[in-house]
């Protein structure tokens, strides 16, 4: 019992300290906090698109590092912020800031900054553009 309450502390402090070094973590839901301290804590920043894996997301990184949530595409979009991520297609999130070109009015791709190439579904297109716009 008494590793149990010490442990718990121990990830309080580690919570604490944290958000003294990326305070965007703020933004973020308990949940999400672990999954990311359990990998060195990133920032969302760093996190060029997400793909779904059944009821998992694999999320891929700028150094080209990658790691699995034990939560869906809905799940981690509805938890990252709203400004930065859209669906460009049922298996992909994509980071907004990481998009550099539009290729094709059909089928429609998007190229992110690391050269992955994204398919855009005909139904997340129209969504897509206006999320970036706003950028």
């Amino acid at each position: 019992m008494k590793s149990k309450t010490r442990t718990m502390k121990s990830y309080k402090k580690l919570i604490g300290m944290s958000e003294l070094l990326h305070p965007e973590l703020d933004q973020l839901t308990p949940r999400f906090k672990r999954e990311l301290f359990s990998r060195n804590c990133i920032s969302v920043d760093e996190i060029l698109y997400c793909e779904a894996k059944g009821s998992y997301t694999q999320v891929h990184l700028l150094n080209k590092e990658n790691f699995v949530l034990s939560m869906n595409l809905k799940e981690t979009l509805d938890i990252l912020p709203k400004k930065e991520f859209a669906r460009c297609h049922r298996s992909y999130l994509v980071n907004l800031k990481h998009v550099s070109d539009i290729l094709g009015p059909s089928p429609c791709k998007a190229i992110l900054s690391s050269g992955k190439v994204l398919d855009i579904s005909a139904r997340k297109k129209k969504d897509l553009f206006t999320h970036l716009q706003i950028i």
